[in-house]
């Protein structure tokens, strides 16, 4: 997966460009929040030089991460913004007492959203939960000084049921996205050919059941291609040889072909592909650049590795499980009219 990316210690890593851009938003976010304070006259001093720190440092992270990784770059960034939004929220109760709870202290979940973006989830209940102490006892102590135990109390337990209920929110959201990738990705795996990474005989039949519904409306082409003397290139070269005629094959087929053309590793040295198409003789004419392409392989000392084909289209038959009996018909008569040819 690009975007995410584990670490030995099961951090989980943004991709640089993914974690320049959320480092731009926070410096964007930090220098706004401190204008509008500056222009609305309710800037405090500690907020007055802590802005332009945390801007600074934001920066000097930004360009960092042009140069190291970021494994130790995002606990960094973590550990500024974090650090500056549970000391801001204590220090506008300091000086301001008497009051209920600051409204800097909206911010503060903020560490919590911060933590299962920036981690795994282990390293984020982690931190959730440090960061939750940390920030649940700064704010009783600042508060008891100014109001009753039984006041402080309640402000505090307040505080505790609404960031305890941010971060049961943010752990469900991330299981279940979780699982969902996790079940996407298995599924994903089933259908694949594990040598040639082509869908398999399963995945494609997957993705072609609703063909049939699209006759009227989709033009589409079958075509069935089958390794010439793949037997024998087995017996004579190795089995490894073989796999890597395969894997010569698949990628083939994917540089001639479109992306929304369809290719699978049919069963054995087989290989199934619906090309969706405008005229029977641009499938034809396709057929032919592909069969000459195999012929140009070069692998191990192989002579020459060369592929018959049976071709059908869609306006042949009535249903696609008609289609594949015709074009696997074709094929057997391309293998008997003495291979590497095209029958259709």
């Amino acid at each position: 997966m690009q975007t995410l990316l584990s670490s030995n210690d099961n951090t989980v890593l943004l991709s640089k460009k993914m974690f320049r851009s959320l480092v731009l938003l926070a410096m964007v976010g930090f220098a706004m929040i401190w204008a509008i304070d500056f222009y609305s006259a309710i800037i405090i001093r500690f907020d007055a030089v802590s802005y332009p720190i945390c801007i600074v440092s934001l920066g000097v992270i930004f360009l960092l991460s042009y140069k190291i990784s970021l494994n130790v770059l995002q606990h960094l960034g973590y550990f500024i913004i974090a650090g500056y939004l549970i000391s801001s929220s204590i220090v506008h109760h300091e000086l301001l007492p008497h009051q209920e709870l600051s409204s800097a202290v909206q911010w503060l979940a903020l560490n919590y959203v911060m933590a299962y973006l920036f981690f795994s989830r282990q390293r984020a209940v982690l931190l959730t939960i440090i960061v939750f102490v940390i920030t649940m006892v700064g704010h009783f102590w600042v508060l008891s000084r100014y109001d009753s135990l039984d006041e402080t109390f309640g402000m505090i337990l307040n505080m505790a049921v609404a960031h305890i209920i941010y971060i049961i929110l943010l752990w469900g959201i991330v299981s279940i996205r979780e699982k969902a990738v996790y079940t996407n990705t298995l599924e994903q795996q089933v259908q694949l050919d594990p040598l040639t990474q082509l869908l398999n005989r399963r995945g494609f039949e997957k993705k072609i059941t609703h063909f049939s519904q699209l006759k009227q409306s989709v033009s589409y082409a079958l075509l069935i291609l089958d390794v010439d003397h793949f037997k024998q290139i087995n017996d004579t070269y190795g089995h490894l040889v073989g796999d890597q005629v395969l894997i010569g094959l698949s990628q083939k087929l994917r540089e001639e072909l479109r992306h929304n053309d369809i290719i699978a590793r049919w069963g054995g040295e087989e290989f199934a592909v619906i090309i969706f198409y405008h005229s029977v003789g641009q499938v034809l004419k396709l057929a032919q650049r592909l069969r000459l392409s195999v012929e140009q392989m070069q692998i191990d000392n192989i002579a020459q590795i060369t592929v018959s084909i049976g071709v059908g289209f869609s306006h042949e038959v009535s249903h696609i499980e008609q289609l594949f009996e015709l074009v696997d018909t074709r094929l057997y008569n391309a293998k008997k009219a003495g291979r590497n040819c095209i029958i259709s």
